[in-house]
């Protein structure tokens, strides 16, 4: 009959409870495990030291790998390693928090252990390995639940240039994804965003080359801008007032043609005079 094995994170490098879960009679697996630091059996096992463990309620970590612990389709526990109530007694810390935090992690069905040192805690492991021996190792996978916000968000967020932020503000204005995309060409993006996304949406299945490549193509062709040059000292005259850079700009398109100087123009009397002396 093959000895029980315990999965250990590689992250974790506690080698007395390694030593001990061995000497207990199980094997050791090393591996990288999204969540927890043991796998035995059908539990995952997030290991604490009295210290860390106090140091994770006043912070708040404690919570945040409860839940991370509760997506895993594993039995989850904690393991409070050493002398939890003496410690307590040189912490700034009340003891009701501490009881009030098992509470909450009771109520999440997370179960709480203690051992007294590294030598029960690789006994303990090696014992929930040997319960399970006959269903063989479980590697822990998160739960994938069904959140339509999440799967929302991610389609959008999918397209080019868009992201989680502006595809939950785009859903915040439009209200669903479907309203969203037949409304794409009034987003507030970038006109080479608003390609890009015509592009994807647009374009028939497999009659495309690559997004990259368009990307490039257009970067390389796009053509010079149409705009006029704008005379260097031009912002200091719209810096005065807006409503002097409206009146010069009106001003010249409305100025009438303006007359000749006087110096050169010609007196019809004077030319016939000079003749008639002439």
């Amino acid at each position: 009959m093959r000895n029980p094995v315990v999965l250990v994170d590689t992250r974790e490098h506690a080698e007395e409870v390694i030593r001990h879960i061995k000497e207990s009679g199980c094997g050791v697996v090393k591996t990288k495990l999204e969540v927890g630091d043991y796998v035995a059996g059908r539990f995952v096992f997030e290991r604490k030291s009295v210290n860390d463990f106090i140091n994770s309620i006043i912070d708040g970590r404690l919570f945040d790998q409860a839940m991370r612990l509760r997506g895993l389709d594993l039995k989850p526990a904690i393991v409070v390693e050493g002398d939890l109530w003496r410690e307590l007694k040189h912490r700034k810390i009340s003891p009701n928090a501490v009881l009030g935090a098992q509470l909450v992690l009771h109520s999440m069905d997370i179960g709480v252990v203690y051992t007294e040192d590294k030598t029960q805690t690789g006994v303990l492991l090696c014992l929930a390995a040997k319960r399970e021996t006959k269903r063989g190792i479980k590697t822990p996978s998160v739960k994938k639940k069904t959140d339509i916000k999440t799967l929302q968000i991610a389609l959008l967020a999918s397209l080019p240039g868009i992201g989680p932020r502006r595809a939950e503000e785009l859903l915040k204005k439009y209200g669903t994804p479907l309203n969203a995309l037949l409304n794409y060409k009034s987003w507030e993006i970038d006109e080479k965003r608003h390609v890009i996304i015509k592009r994807v949406l647009e374009t028939p299945y497999g009659a495309s080359s690559s997004l990259d490549d368009f990307i490039e193509t257009n970067a390389t062709r796009r053509p010079p801008s149409a705009s006029p040059a704008v005379p260097p000292d031009a912002g200091n005259l719209l810096e005065a007032g807006d409503g002097l850079g409206r009146l010069s700009s009106s001003s010249t398109r409305h100025r009438p043609p303006q007359a000749a100087d006087d110096s050169s123009r010609t007196d019809p009397d004077s030319s016939r005079q000079s003749q008639s002396n002439g």
